[in-house]
């Protein structure tokens, strides 16, 4: 009915809404847009099934923010729109799954199906509401802006189409570079959470023709996290400077385009960082 009404009231785009979730919109996208058979069985006509595939279906996350407005403290519902190049499962994994709720007072919880589910089932237990589980939650849970702003900003990439270059782990941290087919570049540092899973903690985005320097506390180490993904190149020089006294150059063999890292005790230092190809070519 909805895709017929889209098309009879000529329809160009159309925003899936989910609160605090993404399965209605991902239900859509897998078993039906993208099930050439089903959109035949339930769309013989093939004029309408062509008109219904061009049009932009796209998710829209409903979440209820943890800010109160008004005399009666209402709080804010807040509208996520995503275009849909982005993938379900980075939406999943990358910002729904990286954000997190209180339980209670003292412990919070990651924002996935199965928790909401567990804290509906709390609510019922001790305040005696009605419903199933899922919904008790879904009219209950409240998340963070601040941090809603930093996954946006952060964890879901800008660019149309991002590959995943390199990853490494570093003290059960997860280090990631990746490029855009935008000409972006960035190094996302993930960190581990108790129940398994990973959360995102810290990026650095650069235009590809750009070293990325970035760096992130890691255990309470620090560690300074160097890639360049701009050329290919033989080695790179890094060259520190401590209390005024510089440093001999460090070099690192960089053919296999690697992440460099470097745990640096040091509070107040500076570094020049330089990449070479087989040509002599500096970059940097």
């Amino acid at each position: 009915i909805l895709f017929t009404k889209a098309v009879e009231n000529k329809i160009a785009a159309i925003g899936i809404t989910d609160y605090f979730m993404i399965d209605g919109y991902k239900r859509i996208v897998t078993e039906y847009l993208q099930s050439p058979d089903k959109m035949k069985e339930l769309f013989p006509d093939d004029s309408v099934r062509n008109q219904i595939e061009k049009i932009f279906v796209f998710p829209n996350i409903e979440l209820r923010l943890g800010t109160f407005v008004g005399n009666k403290e209402h709080s804010i519902n807040y509208h996520i729109i995503f275009s849909n190049t982005v993938p379900i499962q980075e939406i999943e994994d990358n910002f729904l799954g990286m954000l997190d709720f209180q339980e209670d007072i003292d412990k919070t919880l990651s924002l996935t199906k199965e928790n909401l589910i567990r804290y509906g089932k709390s609510i019922k237990a001790t305040k005696g509401e009605n419903g199933s589980d899922l919904l008790v939650a879904l009219n209950n849970v409240t998340v963070d802006y601040k941090k809603v702003k930093e996954l946006l900003n952060n964890a879901i990439p800008k660019g149309d189409s991002w590959t995943v270059s390199k990853e490494i782990e570093i003290d059960k941290y997860i280090i990631s570079c990746a490029y855009s087919a935008n000409g972006k570049s960035t190094i996302a540092v993930f960190e581990p959470t108790s129940n398994g899973k990973y959360k995102f903690l810290t990026s650095t985005n650069r235009q590809n023709e750009d070293i990325i320097i970035g760096g992130a506390i890691i255990n309470g180490e620090w560690y300074d996290l160097i890639w360049f993904n701009g050329a290919q190149t033989e080695y790179a020089e890094i060259i520190y400077t401590v209390n005024g006294v510089r440093k001999e150059p460090l070099k690192y063999d960089t053919t296999n385009m690697d992440l460099i890292y470097i745990k640096n005790p040091e509070k107040e230092y500076s570094m020049s960082v330089y990449y070479y190809d087989n040509k002599g070519n500096r970059y940097g």
